[in-house]
């Protein structure tokens, strides 16, 4: 496999000392890139919660509950909020930020093909750290991680769930966490901004279930966009990711729920043997079900095996080179302690702790009102 072509990607003009005012410049260049994150968020759910009010002011109540209860709502709320307000509000607050400029160049097939199965490994790799995290988590209290769009993906067509999360998500997280954050921050590095940009990308998503592996995918289509400097790479890959993760996970739980029903018409668990239907139906979902995991753990477990060897060919390393270059002593300070970016931890991890302890806050309520 020939990585050659990489080469050509990275600025070829020296990398100067940043100056004082420079050193300065990049704390607000961080901190403005982290700020329109967490003003994305809080424009999204702001427009939701708007949207449900008014929706609560001026329909009657049974008329008002049904349509807030609708999946049809949720998922045009995941579309609304984030993706028709709350981005061209993101471009708007980072349009005129100083940002990087390197040559772009194209991908192979091969090479395409080989990140798309590492990718798959390394969201496996983070499925399994947080399942981890959420047992420790739950030995001191805390409620288990589940997938909360689980109960809402059975009651949505399939065409819908596509459209949202393998087409308009992907492209939009991209255009976000890949063109407009890495080009503004690979001023001062790609590793630097491929490391920044991947752990706001995966504390984004706020629940501890995508945390990891969201970080994980986020390196991986942090190096692909360093190395081209083409979003449509990235932004394919994380549609198909997103594709190959949902559409068996929406056969699955189809499939399982179909069980259910089928065993609930049996309350002693055994089908009779004149209930042909119900036989073969219970056989083909739990075919499908293991077929399916079976595929998707063989896959990721190449993706891993493919990761450790080319890794060890030296097959994946980032650029050193950078436009300016900070003292190595200011760079997590620069990049990590500055205003924004401790505002956007701070949230996105009260996010994470009320989703793990959703009765935290009427504790503490009650524990200030007892004292």
């Amino acid at each position: 496999m020939d990585y050659s072509i990489y080469d050509a990607a990275f600025h070829s003009g020296p990398a100067r000392r940043a100056s004082k005012r420079e050193r300065h410049q990049a704390v607000k260049s961080f901190s403005k890139c982290a700020l329109a994150i967490l003003l994305f968020i809080l424009i999204s759910n702001a427009v939701v919660i708007a949207v449900e009010v008014m929706i609560l002011l001026f329909f009657p109540p049974h008329l008002a509950e049904k349509i807030v209860l609708n999946p049809y709502f949720a998922w045009s709320m995941q579309v609304l909020g984030p993706y028709l307000i709350a981005f061209p509000t993101l471009l708007l607050i980072t349009h005129g930020m100083p940002r990087a400029r390197y040559k772009s160049s194209k991908m192979t097939a091969s090479e395409f093909i080989t990140v798309f199965i590492i990718c798959t490994g390394a969201v496996m790799v983070g499925s399994y750290i947080s399942d981890m995290v959420s047992f420790v988590i739950q030995i001191f209290g805390g409620a288990p991680v589940v997938d909360i769009t689980a109960n809402l993906i059975l009651e949505t067509p399939v065409s819908i769930i596509l459209l949202v999360v393998v087409i308009i998500g992907p492209l939009v997280e991209e255009l976000i966490f890949r063109k407009v954050l890495i080009d503004r921050m690979s001023i001062y590095g790609d590793r630097l901004a491929v490391a920044v940009s991947s752990v706001m990308f995966g504390i984004f998503h706020g629940n501890l279930s995508q945390l990891f592996y969201a970080t994980a995918l986020g390196v991986a289509l942090g190096y692909v966009y360093t190395k081209t400097r083409k979003v449509k790479y990235t932004a394919l890959l994380h549609m198909l990711i997103n594709l190959f993760g949902t559409l068996p996970s929406v056969i699955m739980l189809k499939c399982d729920q179909r069980m259910y029903e089928i065993g609930t018409k049996y309350p002693d668990g055994i089908i009779p043997s004149d209930a042909v239907a119900d036989t073969f139906e219970v056989l083909n979902a739990t075919v499908t079900i293991f077929s399916l995991a079976a595929i998707q753990y063989a896959l990721a477990l190449t993706g891993i095996i493919l990761f450790i060897v080319l890794t060890a060919k030296g097959a994946y390393k980032f650029s050193t080179q950078c436009e300016i270059s900070l003292p190595k002593r200011t760079v997590f300070r620069a990049s990590f302690l500055n205003l924004g970016m401790i505002l956007y931890i701070l949230f996105s991890l009260a996010t994470i702790i009320l989703s793990l302890y959703p009765n935290i806050l009427n504790d503490l309520l009650a524990a200030s009102l007892t004292s």
